[in-house]
Parts: C-alpha cells; sequence; structure tokens
C-alpha cells in the first residue's frame, strides 16, 4: 500500500474508534452516574420509606450511589410525567403503586401511559391496609361504623391524602359496599390526615398499615379492620373487611420500579438484580418488617404480568365508583 492510502486508512480508522468513543462515552457515564429513584410523594410515610430502604442497599449492590427523589403533586402525575421524560439510561427510576393505575384510569388527557411510556423492573414490597376511626368515634367494630354511618348518612367525614388516590378510592369502595353515605374530606399528604383522625376533626380513615398501626398501639386512633383477605401478621387480631361483614373490599398497597420506555434490556436488569438483592437482604428486611412492610421481588416480566392485571383491577373500580379526576 502506497505511503498516502495508509495515511488515508489510519484517518478513517481513527475516525471511526474517535465516533464510536463519542457514542458509547454518554452509556459509560449513565452507568457510572447515581441513579435517581424518584418517589411521587413528599418525605415520610411508607412510599418514601420503601424507596429509601431500597435505595440504600441498591447504592451498595449497583456500586453508585440510588438517591430517592420526591416529586409529590397533581397525584402522582407530576413524577409520572418527569420519569417518562428521562434519559432512557438507567439512571432514573420510578416508585410505581395502585394511585398510578388509579390516575390513569380517571383522568383524561395525560401525557403519558403506564403500558407505553414505561418499562417494568421489579415488584418491591407491600402492606394491607387498615380501616381506623378517632377514639371518640361511638363505634368498636366495623358493623357499628355501618350502623352509625346509616343512621345520620351525610354526617361522617372520612379523610384522603387527595382526591384519586388509593385512599381515596379504597374508602369509595368501602362506601358503596357497606352501603353507607360519608363526606370525602381530602388533605395535602399523610401527615395532614393522619393529624385529623388523631384530634378527630375528621374521625375516619382507611390507609396502609405501617402509617397507623404504630398509633393504633399508642391509643391514639382505633383500627377496625384490616383491608386484606387475609388478617395481617402484624396486627393479627384484626378482622378482615369480609370477616367484619363488608364483603369485596380488598385493597393492598405494593410498590414497585419502572424505568423509561426505551431503557435497554441489560440496565434494567442490572436494576432488577439491585432490587432483588435489597428484598432478599436481612438486615434490610428486618427493617422493613419494623415498618410494617413486606418485601418482595420479581423479573421485569413476571412484574409486567402483575401490572397488566393491576391496571384491569383498578379501572374497574374507576368506572365501579363514577370517578373522574
Amino acid at each position: 500500500m502506497q505511503l498516502p492510502q495508509r495515511r488515508t486508512v489510519l484517518k478513517s480508522a481513527l475516525a471511526a474508534t474517535a465516533a464510536a468513543a463519542g457514542l458509547a462515552a454518554p452509556a459509560v457515564r449513565a452507568q457510572q452516574a447515581p441513579v435517581r429513584l424518584v418517589v411521587p410523594y413528599p418525605p415520610g410515610g411508607s412510599a418514601d420509606g420503601a424507596g429509601r430502604l431500597f435505595a440504600l442497599k441498591m447504592s451498595d449492590v449497583l456500586g453508585r450511589q440510588v438517591v430517592v427523589d420526591n416529586r409529590p403533586g397533581g397525584g402522582t402525575v407530576i413524577a409520572s410525567e418527569y420519569v417518562a421524560r428521562a434519559a432512557p439510561d438507567g439512571t432514573t427510576v420510578m416508585q410505581i403503586n395502585p394511585s398510578h393505575l388509579i390516575v390513569q384510569a380517571a383522568m383524561k388527557n395525560l401525557s403519558f401511559h403506564l403500558a407505553r411510556d414505561f418499562v417494568p423492573v421489579s415488584l418491591i414490597a407491600s402492606t394491607p391496609m387498615l380501616l381506623v376511626v378517632t377514639p371518640s368515634l361511638p363505634a368498636q367494630n366495623v358493623r357499628e361504623l355501618v350502623a352509625l354511618a346509616k343512621a345520620k348518612p351525610g354526617t361522617i367525614n372520612y379523610a384522603s391524602g387527595g382526591i384519586g388516590g388509593i385512599t381515596h378510592l379504597t374508602t369509595e369502595l368501602f362506601k358503596r359496599r357497606a352501603g353507607i353515605d360519608m363526606v370525602h374530606v381530602t388533605y395535602k399528604g399523610v401527615a395532614s390526615t393522619v393529624q385529623a383522625v388523631v384530634t378527630g376533626d375528621t374521625p375516619v380513615a382507611i390507609n396502609d398499615l405501617p402509617t397507623y398501626l404504630p398509633l393504633v398501639k399508642a391509643g391514639k386512633v382505633r383500627a377496625l379492620a384490616v383491608l386484606s383477605e387475609k388478617r395481617a401478621p402484624d396486627a393479627p387480631d384484626l378482622p378482615t373487611m369480609a370477616e367484619a361483614g363488608v364483603p369485596g373490599v380488598v385493597s393492598d398497597v405494593w410498590y414497585g420500579l419502572l424505568a423509561p420506555k426505551g431503557t435497554p434490556r441489560e440496565l434494567v436488569a442490572s436494576l432488577n438484580a439491585a432490587a432483588t438483592a435489597a428484598a432478599a437482604d436481612a438486615a434490610t428486611r428486618e427493617r422493613a418488617r419494623t415498618a410494617g412492610l413486606s418485601l418482595t421481588s420479581s423479573t421485569p416480566e413476571q412484574f409486567g404480568g402483575f401490572l397488566s392485571a393491576e391496571i384491569e383491577k383498578w379501572a374497574q373500580l374507576v368506572k365501579d365508583v363514577d370517578l373522574k379526576l
């Protein structure tokens, strides 16, 4: 080969190498950057707690920091829009729960769709829900609460963290199954809801077990039932809603992780492996247990199937209670 030709070939090879390096650099940087775990609620509460538990252990497994990014507002819409627009490079995941599915079913003209704009990573945790009342309310059990509400329709208020959330829709489901009329009072966040029930300003609420169980044990609120299919190990004396006389009211809170659509399969697999390791870690499981959470894991495919079934379930509940956001 003549020298000029060799120089031309060498320049072409160097240009190709530089171009490949330029393309690879963002991917390499993404794999070294911190992971943002977006939680659609303010700090505090079981959703934030679950996210922080997993972020801590996932950081160890991935070898890079996993940072909880609280983005509350819009009934999970703000967080969902943010993650849907994020780069699909493995540096952003979103914690999801049934409230996302309710919002999607009840709200028109959303800029995103859970099945279209995200990919499943893993199911990570679940916890039962509790029906609680303020101790001053003259109802010692579910039957007495139902009788009281029927005797005074439209006079008993119930609290939720916002229109369209799982606490709102689940309480509406309870109302329909029990044949009672209670008035919905919305609050901004879990802390305000809890305070309203403790003080008696709003005497009835349904929320997750970790939020209310410490208050139940302290005598600040009275628990009437769990909303799971079976009794909760952390509250074995509490009946299920079916045992308490109102069948058909089953609602557990679960948490999972989604990544933006287009996230490469190998990066999803890496995030899934980190979440699975966190769920299996003995210390993490113990911290979760004391917080009232049951850790779990799944493959992305298993979580995708679970999510499809849940989307259908909550869409039907939204239709049943005629919820429009």
